[in-house]
């Protein structure tokens, strides 16, 4: 059973801290449990948002941004600043107890004077969601009035409510706790900082000089590949060209996701993209359907986790040229879940366990991308595989990913 974000936080005494800091920086705020629904009330709420959270529709699109927000900035170990549905700036503060992520402390509904470019947008504008051509108007007028703030102001917001938040969750889990005990632990904790951040250091120097050389290695990608294509289209190659489009999609996909989290939707364009390449390859000795609905496909998915299984059954399966595989993929609700199945008939659970030992190593593995899914959920999913049912020679490889039923 899921704990309660009140289980552990004197929610009164949280929404006392609320208050007053809201009134002191001018920033909306507002506390929401593991789902991204709210359990305290309004801080400061723009006129604008009070507006929109009365439309149903809109008022489940933000409470799936909020949703994303805390799980964001838990993955990322950190609070962050992102732009909602509504092309308004916010930010999420986690609420981390014993390890486990229970809720977030939200905020922001403002513009930035000076938004920087790379601000990433939590969720795309759906400029269409409100069908009410009056509400849409005050929203509107109303989205005008909006407070703008810089960054710095909102980033030291942030800092603020971090210390209040961890202030707050650490008196309510401890307060028995010795006041010697505390400083030690400060300072074992601000030694441990200072650590991370000569190692952050560091490996900020080398992801520069690995983002420089991957540049090149994209640039000059791209125009092999766009050579390619260009060949193809002249020599009527059909086939050659389609695989080259989908190799360039491929790439585009390792290198240009910036985020941990995007959506199953983007997982199964990039597998069936792969996919597509290996048939090319194989010919009809690998075949391969996906029956996944659409409102499915918005469902929060850790990056790279399709891609690990799919190489992994292609692997196990089609050890020499003359043996066939056939991948179906299917994926149903169960409650709050999206529960994602990869079937074939061919691959043994057996399989699957020598894939995870054999490939643990890889970056892009099976064990990185059940360690993911285990982070995303809490410990409540994870890759795991089963005979198949109507085929004792078969396997079903199945994981599950939190899904909230907005479409």
């Amino acid at each position: 059973m899921q704990s309660s974000i009140a289980d552990f936080v004197d929610l009164e005494h949280l929404q006392r801290i609320q208050d007053s800091c809201s009134a002191a920086t001018g920033i909306a705020l507002v506390t929401v449990d593991y789902r991204g629904v709210p359990v305290t009330r309004y801080s400061g709420f723009s006129e604008h948002c009070l507006i929109g959270r009365s439309n149903p529709k809109f008022k489940l699109l933000c409470e799936r941004c909020d949703a994303q927000g805390g799980i964001r900035s838990t993955l990322m170990g950190e609070a962050c600043i992102y732009k909602c549905h509504a092309d308004l700036v916010d930010l999420a503060v986690p609420i981390i107890v014993k390890g486990a992520y229970v809720g977030a402390v939200l905020g922001g509904q403002v513009r930035l004077a000076d938004e920087p470019a790379d601000l990433e947008t939590i969720i795309s504008p759906r400029d269409s969601l409100v069908d009410d051509q009056q509400l849409a108007e005050q929203l509107a007028r109303a989205w005008g009035k909006t407070v703008t703030v810089s960054y710095d102001r909102l980033w030291a917001t942030v800092q603020t409510l971090r210390s209040l938040v961890t202030y707050a969750v650490g008196t309510d889990l401890s307060t028995s706790e010795s006041d010697a005990s505390l400083i030690q632990e400060k300072n074992e904790q601000l030694n441990a900082e200072r650590e991370a951040r000569e190692e952050l250091e560091v490996a900020l120097r080398k992801r520069d000089y690995d983002a420089s050389r991957r540049d090149e290695v994209c640039r000059h990608a791209n125009y092999a590949l766009n050579a390619i294509h260009c060949l193809a289209c002249k020599e009527g190659a059909a086939r050659t060209d389609a695989a080259t489009l989908d190799f360039a999609d491929i790439i585009h996909y390792l290198i240009d996701t910036s985020t941990p989290i995007v959506t199953l939707g983007d997982e199964l364009v990039h597998m069936e993209a792969l996919l597509r390449v290996y048939q090319a390859w194989r010919g009809d000795t690998l075949q391969y359907s996906v029956k996944v609905p659409e409102r499915y496909r918005t469902a929060s998915c850790p990056f790279m986790t399709l891609d690990p299984i799919v190489m992994a059954i292609i692997g196990a399966v089609m050890g020499s040229p003359e043996e066939a595989c056939s991948i179906d993929l299917v994926a149903e609700e169960d409650g709050d879940w999206v529960v994602v199945q990869i079937a074939e008939r061919g691959l043994s659970v057996s399989d699957v366990s020598d894939a995870f030992e054999e490939e643990s190593a890889g970056r892009f593995s099976l064990e990185f991308a059940d360690r993911n899914l285990s982070r995303l959920t809490r410990g409540a999913s994870s890759i795991t595989a089963r005979s198949h049912p109507s085929d004792p020679n078969g396997a079903i490889i199945s994981f599950r990913l939190p899904y909230l039923g907005v479409s």
